[in-house]
């Protein structure tokens, strides 16, 4: 039997800094960089419409250091090559020990790169 992986995807949490490049690019700063896991509402209540995912998937990552704000962007690639991009809509820290540890991160205004 093969071992779970709870975080099969990576993502990258970013926030505008609020400039831009010489190229008129607009600058981020990286707030986490690492493995995540993205879940979907169970039930079959997500759609795709358009490019844009019709439901409240949630993010979850292991680290309890960064602050979030509504809004920063994440960019997600999931363990298949799949790629996302949504914005932060709320998250909630775990910290009960050392084995049970982590933020999630419901999105908002979520995209398929794709299309």
């Amino acid at each position: 039997m093969s071992e779970f992986n709870f975080y099969p995807d990576n993502c990258v949490l970013k926030r505008a800094t609020g400039t831009v490049d010489a190229h008129g690019d607009e600058v981020f700063e990286i707030l986490y960089e690492g493995e995540c896991g993205l879940q979907f509402p169970s039930g079959g209540a997500t759609s795709l419409q358009g490019g844009i995912l019709q439901s409240y998937p949630a993010l979850i990552i292991p680290a309890t250091d960064i602050l979030l704000k509504q809004n920063d962007t994440i960019l997600i690639t999931m363990d298949y090559g799949r790629e996302l991009r949504g914005t932060v809509e709320q998250y909630d820290v775990v910290a009960y020990d050392d084995e049970l540890f982590g933020a999630t991160i419901w999105l908002d205004s979520v995209i398929d790169t794709e299309e």
